[in-house]
Protein backbone atom coordinates (compact mmCIF):
# COMPACT_ATOMS: atom_id res chain seq x y z
CA UNK A 1 0.00 0.00 0.00
CA UNK A 2 2.86 2.21 0.81
CA UNK A 3 4.31 2.07 -2.76
CA UNK A 4 1.05 3.11 -4.53
CA UNK A 5 0.47 6.09 -1.78
CA UNK A 6 4.04 7.11 -2.67
CA UNK A 7 5.34 5.95 0.45
CA UNK A 8 4.55 9.03 2.65
CA UNK A 9 6.52 9.02 6.32
CA UNK A 10 4.11 9.23 8.91
CA UNK A 11 2.06 6.55 7.00
CA UNK A 12 0.24 4.34 9.65
CA UNK A 13 -0.62 7.78 11.63
CA UNK A 14 -1.90 9.43 8.68
CA UNK A 15 -4.12 5.83 7.42
CA UNK A 16 -5.07 5.61 10.95
CA UNK A 17 -6.29 10.09 11.19
CA UNK A 18 -8.21 8.99 7.68
CA UNK A 19 -10.28 6.20 9.14
CA UNK A 20 -11.50 8.34 11.91
CA UNK A 21 -11.97 11.69 9.88
CA UNK A 22 -15.55 12.60 9.56
CA UNK A 23 -17.41 10.34 12.50
CA UNK A 24 -15.21 7.49 10.40
CA UNK A 25 -16.32 8.04 7.22
CA UNK A 26 -14.27 6.00 5.43
CA UNK A 27 -14.00 3.47 7.94
CA UNK A 28 -17.61 2.91 7.10
CA UNK A 29 -16.94 3.07 3.46
CA UNK A 30 -14.77 0.46 3.76
CA UNK A 31 -17.16 -1.64 5.32
CA UNK A 32 -19.76 -0.77 2.97
CA UNK A 33 -17.69 -2.32 -0.19
CA UNK A 34 -16.98 -5.03 2.30
CA UNK A 35 -20.85 -6.00 2.40
CA UNK A 36 -21.33 -5.54 -1.21
CA UNK A 37 -18.78 -7.70 -2.33
CA UNK A 38 -20.44 -10.28 -0.03
CA UNK A 39 -17.43 -10.49 2.28
CA UNK A 40 -17.70 -11.94 6.20
CA UNK A 41 -17.44 -9.72 8.92
CA UNK A 42 -13.33 -11.30 9.59
CA UNK A 43 -12.58 -9.59 6.76
CA UNK A 44 -11.13 -6.07 8.33
CA UNK A 45 -11.51 -2.45 6.98
CA UNK A 46 -8.16 -2.65 6.72
CA UNK A 47 -7.96 -5.50 4.62
CA UNK A 48 -10.60 -3.77 2.36
CA UNK A 49 -8.78 -1.06 2.03
CA UNK A 50 -5.49 -2.56 1.45
CA UNK A 51 -6.60 -4.47 -1.84
CA UNK A 52 -8.84 -1.64 -3.03
CA UNK A 53 -5.40 0.34 -3.12
CA UNK A 54 -3.66 -2.93 -4.98
CA UNK A 55 -6.19 -3.13 -7.34
CA UNK A 56 -6.09 0.81 -8.44
CA UNK A 57 -2.34 0.25 -8.60
CA UNK A 58 -0.37 0.67 -11.77
CA UNK A 59 -0.41 -2.19 -14.33
CA UNK A 60 2.02 -5.10 -14.17
CA UNK A 61 5.94 -3.74 -15.12
CA UNK A 62 5.40 -0.66 -13.01
CA UNK A 63 8.46 -0.70 -9.88
CA UNK A 64 7.77 0.55 -6.89
CA UNK A 65 10.58 3.18 -5.92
Amino acid sequence: MRCALGRPLPFWTELRTALRENDGALHHRLLDLRQSAGLPQTVSALRVADVTVWMAHPAPGHRCP
